[in-house]
């Protein structure tokens, strides 16, 4: 019989989450990631976080540790996109906090070729240049 301490389900296998661990290097943790991002994106990760934590008061400490976990292996403009897609929908003034941008940015992450190639036969690529001869 597994005891409190040794239950082999205590850490989440996606976010890593450690259910008896709690805040214990949280803050160490959470400052490591935002500095290995660029400067531009600890600016808008650190904005949004602000928004998130002033709207919506069930957001957390703890889950902004768990969003910072899941995007940390997502690139720079992935999170930017995520980020700017989450705010320009107003999601944040429906009550949705840092997992729904978490998903928003896995997603972006996850399907980025398939939805830049999405966006291109929607919106159109670039017209070919023709080059008109002048006749004589």
């Amino acid at each position: 019989m597994a005891t409190y301490k040794t239950n082999k389900f205590s850490k989440c296998p996606s976010c890593g989450f450690n259910l008896y661990n709690r805040g214990n290097n949280m803050g160490r943790e959470m400052s490591e990631m935002l500095r290995a991002r660029k400067q531009s994106t600890r600016k808008k990760i650190n904005k949004i976080a602000t928004i998130i934590n002033d709207l919506i008061p069930s957001q957390n400490r703890t889950e902004y540790w768990k969003f910072l976990i899941a995007i940390k292996s997502i690139s720079d403009g992935n999170v930017i996109h995520g980020i700017e897609s989450y705010y320009q929908g107003g999601h944040v003034n429906k009550g949705k906090g840092f997992p729904y941008l978490r998903t928003i940015i896995q997603t972006i992450g996850k399907d980025s070729e398939a939805i830049r190639e999405l966006e291109r036969r929607r919106i159109g690529g670039v017209p070919p240049i023709i080059k008109i001869e002048e006749r004589q």
